[in-house]
């Protein structure tokens, strides 16, 4: 069981590391939007070309409606202008 675990937790790191790069390159090379791109393509040529396991818990990639209070008075602000 612990030899599972860290698996999917080395598993976890690799996939944030390759993000955080990846927003970095972007970054650097003046990219639009390079903290939303750059960890996009990063983990899509991770996945694809080089073929790693990357994983992300679903917990931090769906958040449900009880997590999103604080963003209602961004959402009323929108609206209103």
């Amino acid at each position: 069981m612990k030899n599972r675990d860290f698996k999917i937790a080395n598993q976890i790191f690799i996939t944030l590391i390759t993000a955080i790069i990846g927003g970095i390159l972007f970054s650097f090379l003046h990219i639009p939007v390079p903290w939303l791109l750059g960890p996009m393509i990063a983990v899509l040529i991770s996945t694809n070309i080089l073929k790693l396991k990357l994983i992300w818990p679903r917990t931090i990639r769906n958040r449900d409606d009880h997590c999103r209070l604080y963003d209602w008075p961004v959402d009323d602000s929108i609206c209103l202008a």
